[in-house]
């Protein structure tokens, strides 16, 4: 989940996604520039099991991908 989307924030949009029944199973990582430890924080209180910074590293994401 990108945290900065354009029309919608990616905290409101997990918070929706993880309220369903039929999509809150479905693991979210967000994906930001911002890497300060509240913006973190956010994330995994929105509901996000997972958090990456950029500039990413593909194979650690990956790694996370496969992972959840």
């Amino acid at each position: 989940m990108y945290l900065g989307l354009p029309d919608r924030d990616g905290l409101e949009v997990t918070r929706r996604l993880k309220a369903e029944p039929y999509t809150r199973h479905i693991p979210i990582i967000a994906v930001t520039a911002h890497a300060r430890a509240q913006d973190r924080v956010a994330a995994f209180n929105a509901g996000c099991d997972d958090y990456e910074t950029k500039p990413l590293d593909f194979p650690l994401l990956h790694t996370k991908i496969r992972l959840w």
